[in-house]
């Protein structure tokens, strides 16, 4: 899936001189684990004034339905959201 030029913008300042690892690490430097992804994202979703329920889950789901929206073939949508069948994808 390509990326817009803000989220390529957004990975690349966060992942500063790195080439490899994690991109997003945590304040003392480790890779960001799943609870500290919600934390954060929370944190995020408040700042923003989304509403409370949003959470990772729910943007990745944005991010799948925005590019088949925008024309991306199915194919490239199913694999990136890891779905065996394409059936999973187009729910």
């Amino acid at each position: 899936m390509p990326l817009t030029e803000p989220v390529l913008r957004a990975l690349l300042a966060a992942a500063s001189d790195r080439t490899t690892g994690s991109v997003v690490l945590t304040k003392r430097g480790t890779a960001q684990n799943r609870r500290g992804t919600y934390g954060r994202c929370k944190i995020l979703v408040n700042r923003a004034g989304l509403p409370a329920g949003t959470h990772p889950h729910t943007m990745r789901h944005a991010a799948i339905t925005a590019a088949l929206d925008a024309g991306a073939p199915l194919r490239d949508a199913q694999i990136f959201a890891r779905h065996s069948d394409p059936r999973i994808t187009t729910r």
